[in-house]
């Protein structure tokens, strides 16, 4: 039976509101103030550039499209305060701490007041919650519409009224343009009612409602989607929704990751980078999906078990590593009486084991929770999209409370043992690891102190902190090959490249060891060693545009043109970062002569890197050297600050203003100037050659200079000036 709510009920929400708000507006202010926190990755940023394209009168980019409603309210707030996400985690506190009252409201009708002010409490200080409303991500918007959702149909169960069911309807369908899958949700309301109330005439009334304002989800998320963002919101839903279910349970899944080093199933990756053809890539991932299924299913069947071990695990898997780093060093998130996933979860199950034959009354919650947990489990686990579901175990863990101390208090032992034994079996659950991710955060942790470390001149304690992990765990070989940059960094080459040689032994399947170490080979100025190791990582990771563009780089240093010009362009097909690869691939053509197919490239470069010089003295020099002296010459004009472009500047005016003399001189001096001219030429041409020759091979053509201005892809470091 759905209880009343009082004046004290509200009372109590509003103080729980406060509280909340107020844990999630002081970690806000840590966030700020953290080495992490202008770092804004994966969803984050492609959320925080959509939201300010959209302030900026634009619409949602395809690549959320099918999710628009976060990026749309970041946009207000951007609208409003400027592109600050600090502005938008404010906005998110509140979210936050909203749904926390919900979840307060919601214990206390169906249950009492003393356990919607523990599930209410239990919320607040859940601190997951309160670490992802510091990320920009639409997961906080999703678990306040939620939990207002459902405050709103328990209240309606109990007599609420039209406008109970109205408010969760409108709430489930925003939700829905949050995240598709609440979608799922939109029938269990009616569901819910059926099972908590049979089938009197008055919930016949009140199903003719929920028949209305359920179903109003589906209709918003499919009626004003294509609205609000460019392109086909159905061919980019199933694409993206297509590709995400087969990341989670394609053959080499392992229930988190869904960064697959291996596409080549996709017949043309740049395809599905651009989504020119989904419908094709979706029924290819579609049938592999199923064919996987169909033809291994014990295979298939473990690995969705390993997922649900995984979701209801206690530890955090989060999108990043900084929630580990952040918990470490945060006074809000911290504390040993803040509870996570795990801690609710086992006294969610006191709660449903508490509930005993009044189980009808509570379908509809623990229906809700089990939809929206089934629906991640069957693509792919991350911490955050369980933030809907704790919404509810917040709301059994303070009615679960509440059965255990009213069983202390009245002595019935046998009643708190089974309730604590409950606890105790599902705490043991929840610490199962079944992919060793305590010792993959612990592993993330100790990267990101090395770092800090580092960037504050402790170099001692950062390496320190990486010899303490390089043997931990499974992931213990990419910590190792980061280890092993951080000595190059430090100048001990011997001792970098044995840490990354070791790494690459460890786990000889991980194609990015191996494109680490073929790059920092490349970088040392060993690209005869570092040409097989690149070659190796292409075997492993043949759609790894990053490898492609490395090996290029390293068969171009040892004169290979032919086949660095293929791998380059392999690189390019990928999706690799364009404004490199055409400076590179230009300036491997120059050196093979061929000016026609070199300039494109070279042009293609100086457009697509603004601010660059390396581009625009290559162009320049290519104009030269196919007589158009005038057009180099403006060309170095663009970069009047680099001392190359104008070197070459004034020796293309030197012997413009030299010819305009020669012609007023006489016939005699005009000739012996001619011969001074010309072995000045000569000398100037010679010099200009010497300097640009590539250092690294004496076979290269003497002229062609390498992007020393620019950072390579997924790689922080530069490329050395070869020349000039």
């Amino acid at each position: 039976m759905v209880q009343p709510l009082t004046r004290g009920h509200w009372l109590d929400a509003g103080v729980i509101l406060a509280l909340a708000l107020g844990l999630r507006v002081l970690y806000a202010s840590e966030v700020a103030a953290d080495p992490f926190g202008h770092d804004l990755i994966s969803n984050a940023e492609l959320y925080h550039h959509e939201a300010i394209g959209i302030a900026q009168g634009g619409k949602l980019g395809r690549d959320t499209g099918f999710q628009p409603l976060w990026a749309w309210a970041l946009a207000g707030v951007y609208a409003v305060a400027g592109p600050e996400p600090q502005a938008a985690r404010l906005l998110q506190a509140l979210l936050g701490a909203l749904a926390a009252a919900a979840v307060a409201l919601t214990a206390a009708s169906l249950a009492d007041r003393r356990a919607g002010r523990l599930a209410g409490l239990a919320f607040a200080g859940f601190w997951p919650s309160v670490f992802y409303a510091g990320e920009l991500l639409p997961d906080t918007l999703v678990c306040a519409l939620l939990a207002l959702a459902l405050l709103a149909y328990v209240r309606a169960l109990g007599g609420d009224g039209a406008g109970a069911w109205l408010v969760g309807g409108v709430a489930l369908g925003l939700a829905c343009l949050a995240k598709p899958n609440a979608l799922l949700l939109t029938p269990w309301p009616a569901l819910g009612a059926l099972a908590a109330t049979g089938l009197e005439r008055p919930v016949r009334r009140r199903r003719a409602l929920l028949a209305l304002t359920a179903p109003l989800a589906a209709v918003i998320a499919t009626a004003v989607g294509p609205l609000l963002f460019e392109g086909d919101s159905a061919d980019t839903t199933t694409a993206f929704a297509t590709k995400t279910l087969w990341d989670g349970n394609q053959r080499e899944a392992d229930g988190i990751n869904p960064f697959i080093q291996e596409f080549e199933r996709v017949e043309d990756w740049g395809v599905w980078h651009d989504l020119d053809d989904t419908d094709a890539i979706a029924d290819t991932l579609r049938a592999d999906l199923l064919a996987f299924a169909a033809g291994e299913p014990g295979r298939f069947m473990g690995l969705q078990v390993r997922k649900a071990l995984i979701y209801v695990s206690t530890w955090e898997v989060a999108n990043n590593y900084t929630v580990q780093w952040r918990r470490a060093r945060s006074p809000v998130l911290s504390p040993p009486l803040w509870l996570g996933f795990g801690g609710l979860l086992a006294l969610a199950c006191a709660g449903l084991v508490a509930v005993g034959r009044r189980w009808r009354a509570h379908v509809l919650p623990v229906g809700w929770a089990l939809i929206w947990s089934a629906s991640f489990v069957a693509i792919l686990v991350a911490g955050r999209y369980r933030l809907p579901a704790a919404t509810v175990m917040a709301v059994y863990a303070g009615i679960g409370a509440v059965a255990m101390i009213d069983a202390a208090r009245q002595r019935s032992y046998r009643r708190f043992g089974l309730l604590a034994g409950v606890v105790v079996a599902a705490t043991l659950v929840t610490t199962l690891d079944p992919l060793d991710l305590r010792h993959y955060k612990i592993a993330s942790v100790i990267e990101l102190e090395a770092q800090v470390l580092e960037r504050a001149g402790d170099l001692a304690g950062a390496e320190a902190h990486y010899r303490s992990g390089v043997d931990v765990a499974r992931y213990g070989p990419e910590l190792e090959s980061a280890f092993g940059l951080f000595l190059l960094r430090q100048g001990r080459p011997g001792e970098g490249f044995e840490a990354m040689r070791r790494a690459v032994e460890r786990d000889p399947e991980d194609p990015d060891l191996r494109k680490d170490l073929g790059g920092a080979l490349r970088d040392a100025g060993r690209s005869p060693a570092a040409i097989p190791v690149l070659e190796e990582a292409a075997a492993l990771a043949p759609a790894d545009a990053g490898v492609a563009y490395n090996l290029g780089l390293a068969l171009a240093d040892v004169g290979d043109l032919a086949s660095a010009d293929a791998a380059l362009t392999r690189a390019l097909a990928l999706g690799g970062e364009p404004g490199s690869i055409h400076l590179e691939r230009g300036v491997v053509r120059a050196r093979q002569g061929r000016w026609t197919d070199a300039e494109p490239d070279l042009r293609a470069a100086v457009e697509e890197i603004p601010g660059h010089c390396s581009p625009v003295a290559n162009l320049g020099l290519l104009l030269e050297k196919t007589g158009r002296p005038a057009e180099a010459a403006a060309m170095y004009d663009r970069c009047p600050d680099d001392p190359v472009c104008q070197k070459r500047l004034a020796r293309i005016l030197a012997e413009t203003e030299s010819e305009t003399e020669s012609e007023a001189e006489s016939e005699a001096e005009t000739e012996t100037e001619t011969e001074t001219e010309t072995e000045t030429e000569t000398e100037a041409e010679a010099e200009a050659e010497r300097t640009a020759a590539p250092s690294e091979s004496q076979t290269n053509p003497p002229t062609w200079q390498r992007s020393c201005y620019l950072p390579l892809p997924d790689r922080e470091r530069t490329i050395p000036c070869d020349g000039f």
